[in-house]
């Protein structure tokens, strides 16, 4: 700017206006250029060496999550501690637990636990009554699963639902079979086969018995 000053190519305000306008341009696609230059080297596949590491990675085996017992957090709530106040704050307000997890070998089989163990903690009770606070060691108890084992999901509700299918299966068939129809006596008869009578023929004699008695 200061060269195109000097040299006399500024001749009036709206050269400068124009020249200012340019430089601002200029200014703001340099620092576009430059902020995409450092988003690219902050990123993995903007080095070359991240890069080739990350093709050089093999996909892993997809295990099985068995059913066992892995560490879970259990929220502490105030209703646990105290159920008939809630003036007070829980610290801590989380604790770690052992809780059973994990797939079975098959959908209608769900991880739950064989035997567990009750062990009692103390928590905190910060009660707060004006400018005043209280705090009081409360204990509660935690369950934690010892043992876990696979078995059928709610195998009632399973043989209820095989009954309630055998009843629908039923109506389905007594509803497509026509009741059985009743005759009556008289309808009975009438579906009889009649019973031919023997007819009684009369023993006429032949022409040459006719001729003998005529004869006679």
């Amino acid at each position: 700017m200061y060269e195109k000053i000097t040299g006399g190519s500024i001749k009036s305000i709206a050269d400068i206006r124009r020249l200012l306008q340019i430089e601002s341009v200029v200014d703001e696609e340099e620092d576009v250029y430059e902020l995409n230059r450092n988003a690219t080297r902050s990123l993995p596949w903007g080095n070359s060496s991240h890069s080739r590491v990350i093709r050089s990675v093999d996909a892993e085996q997809a295990e099985l999550a068995q059913c066992k017992t892995r560490t879970d957090v259990f929220e502490i709530t105030r209703n646990l501690v105290d159920p008939t106040n809630a003036n007070f704050i829980v610290q801590p307000s989380c604790v770690e637990v052992q809780r059973c997890s994990g797939c079975c070998n098959s959908r209608n089989m769900k991880c739950v636990p064989l035997r567990i163990h009750i062990r009692y903690v103390k928590v905190k009770k910060i009660v707060i009554r004006g400018k005043k606070k209280e705090v009081l060691d409360v204990p509660i108890p935690l369950e934690d699963h010892v043992e876990c084992k696979c078995e059928p999901v709610n195998p009632v509700s399973i043989r209820i639902h095989h009954t309630v299918n055998e009843h629908r299966m039923t109506a389905r068939v007594t509803a497509t079979t026509p009741p059985p129809t009743t005759i009556t006596h008289k309808a009975e008869s009438q579906l009889r086969p009649l019973k031919r009578k023997n007819r009684k023929f009369k023993h006429l004699p032949s022409k040459k018995e006719q001729r003998y008695l005529l004869s006679t």
